[in-house]
């Protein structure tokens, strides 16, 4: 198997739609991955990491990637999976010969993930309560994983 490049700084596309803007800092130091809006209907991540990058914010040491919207599909809809597509959070680690889009985007992301081995990953989620009242009492969240050392209970599988 061929090593995986890390990106280069600047725009780059998971998917003709799907943006990862990768900024270096002038000091060494680790890589930050942060991804929002693999469901269309958690919109707060989307917005947060557009203003973040509206306002030039930018890392003081290593890398940070940010990924604003990963299902662009579910995001124009506000839909959790896009109309007739799957839910893009439960098909890691994907499959780029898939015939489903949010399995080979998974892929694509997986393969930035490889490519980077950034020391945190995070995916941007929040809460139904607040648009939905009649869903129970539930809690927003932020899902952190691929911290160096994954603790070995994570390390062959995705957190839900």
């Amino acid at each position: 198997m061929q090593a995986m490049q890390k990106w280069p700084g600047g725009v780059h596309q998971l998917h003709p739609t799907i943006h990862a803007h990768v900024f270096d800092a002038t000091r060494p130091g680790p890589t930050a991955l942060v991804q929002a809006g693999i469901h269309g209907d958690e919109v707060a991540g989307v917005h947060a990491l557009s203003e973040l990058l509206e306002d030039g914010v930018r890392p003081e040491s290593g890398r940070l990637i940010i990924v604003p919207v990963m299902n662009p599909r579910a995001y124009r809809a506000r839909l959790r999976a896009a109309p007739g597509g799957l839910d893009m959070n439960r098909c890691f680690p994907g499959d780029a010969k898939s015939d489903a889009l949010e399995q080979r985007l998974a892929r694509r992301f997986m393969d930035l993930v490889e490519a980077e081995r950034p020391a945190l990953v995070m995916t941007l989620h929040e809460s139904w309560k607040r648009h939905h009242p009649a869903v129970p009492a539930s809690f927003g969240q932020t899902i952190v994983y691929g911290v160096n050392p994954m603790p070995a209970s994570c390390s062959k599988s995705w957190i839900a």
